[in-house]
């Protein structure tokens, strides 16, 4: 019992701190239209146990990731370039899907897009937030 209230406290603790670092995004994040499509969803419960998902979009800053705006493909970093295009013309960006774990914050969703925006050298980026909540060792 005692372990599972600490459990529940430090989850809680953890949501506190996540939802203060990451404010809720306006319409335009970085001066991009926020479009309302979150893809992948199903991802979330695929690859996680127990989570928790901030209410809305999510303001994310850039410097919280190491990216090299590169991929590992030919095939990968050509649609990083066309993704660059796309983002600077259309000056939209459907959001990514940040987890937060004990390691810190990774993206779930988004990978191509995180490194054309590393690309356009964007400061911050939209984003679905959850915080995986299973046991930390």
């Amino acid at each position: 019992m005692i372990k599972l209230k600490m459990l529940l406290e430090n989850s809680n603790d953890l949501i506190k701190q996540v939802n203060s670092k990451y404010p809720v995004a306006g319409p335009i994040v970085d001066g991009r239209e926020v479009l309302d499509n979150v893809d992948n969803t199903s991802s979330i419960g695929a690859s996680l146990y127990k989570w928790y998902t901030l209410p809305d979009i999510r303001e994310v800053p850039m410097s919280d990731f190491s990216t090299t705006g590169k991929h590992y493909s030919v095939q990968g970093t050509n649609r990083i370039k066309q993704l660059e295009w796309e983002i600077e013309n259309s000056k939209t960006i459907s959001p990514l899907i940040v987890v937060v774990d004990k390691e810190g914050p990774y993206v779930l969703e988004g990978s191509h897009r995180i490194n054309a925006l590393h690309n356009i050298k964007a400061k911050s980026f939209p984003a679905l937030v959850v915080i995986d909540t299973e046991e930390r060792e």
